[in-house]
């Protein structure tokens, strides 16, 4: 990535939690440092707050059906500060539930927020802390996403690169099916769009020169009238899953200055979204029959397919160094 890093990693859930655990960690500090049997402990305590994201013990638990992080914080604390895990996993989850908002007004996740607000902090008998996102935070952050790529924070094909189509004969065979993804991912956008299904902000007069920008409606129905998820296929989730990982590993990735391990990783990523892409694609149509059952899950399907297409934008462009073409 650029030493700029693009506002969509700010969206990354896993850097919000990391935050989150160290701001509840620093809280617990100012209580145990008036207790003496925990003084020797609390150098390793303040040196947790400052690790690298990469090495905080937090990962994304993969279910079909909701996005779920758990973290072992507690074990890597307990024994250098003598306290048992479960009192100690006690303490971090009250923190982690009364956190006061208005003190992370520092941090770069204000966009999170509103959605941490529907995270759900629970603790299991062994010490584990898992933070589970509720279906209405899991409609915000994918809103949130739309809202980026909307902005025009990804690059669009005009930035740096030319889009003459004898510029196609420079796709390495390792890339294409990456580059031909986002460019199916574009031509569905502007498909829907020609369908009424949506309204692109840029669709005409050069659509073949831009990246396509869902404009209406300006908030994705997510969620049906009873506040759930209109997500039906295991495909969908998957997506969902991929999206998420993306993000969480890109935004790791953020601040590195290894290029080249960078762009190896980048590549993989987008492999990886791609091929799931590919199945949620086969199994989720959205013309036809499909769009006559149901527009609003259209809509929708439509939405993780401009976030799909954002970031394998980001990836093509900035991470490996290639053309991300609206069209083949």
């Amino acid at each position: 990535m650029n030493s700029t890093s693009p506002i969509i990693l700010q969206l990354a859930l896993r850097s919000l939690l990391v935050k989150k655990l160290q701001r509840s960690i620093l809280l617990l500090t100012g209580h145990l440092s008036r207790d003496e049997k925990t003084n020797q402990g609390l150098n390793a305590l303040i040196q947790t707050i400052d690790l690298p994201l990469q090495t905080i013990p937090i990962k994304l638990i993969k279910h079909p059906g909701r996005i779920e992080y758990g973290s072992a914080i507690a074990f890597k604390l307990s024994k250098s500060l003598g306290i048992s895990v479960i009192r100690l996993v006690d303490k971090i989850q009250a923190r982690l539930t009364n956190i006061d908002l208005s003190a992370d007004q520092e941090n770069n996740h204000l966009p999170l927020e509103r959605v941490w607000k529907n995270f759900k902090v629970q603790i299991n008998p062994s010490g584990w802390i898992s933070l589970q996102l509720n279906e209405t935070g899991t409609a915000l952050w994918l809103q949130l996403l739309v809202n980026s790529i909307r902005a025009g924070d990804c690059p669009t094909i005009n930035q740096g690169y030319e889009t003459d189509i004898h510029q196609l004969g420079n796709f390495t065979n390792s890339s294409f099916i990456i580059q031909y993804t986002h460019a199916r991912c574009c031509s569905l956008l502007h498909l829907a769009h020609q369908a009424e299904l949506i309204e692109l902000d840029n669709a005409q007069p050069h659509w073949r020169q831009s990246v396509p920008l869902i404009a209406v409606p300006n908030s994705l129905p997510w969620l049906d009238a009873e506040h759930r998820l209109r997500f039906q296929q295991i495909t969908e989730w998957q997506l969902i899953t991929q999206c998420v990982v993306t993000l969480d590993r890109l935004a790791e990735l953020a601040s590195s200055d290894v290029v080249t391990l960078n762009r190896a990783v980048d590549f993989k990523l987008a492999m990886e979204l791609s091929q799931t892409f590919q199945a949620f694609h086969a199994a989720c149509p959205l013309l036809g029959e499909a769009q006559k059952a149901s527009l609003e899950l259209a809509q929708v399907r439509l939405g993780l397919i401009s976030v799909t297409q954002g970031l394998l934008n980001l990836l093509l462009q900035e991470g490996i160094g290639v053309m991300a073409p609206v069209c083949l």
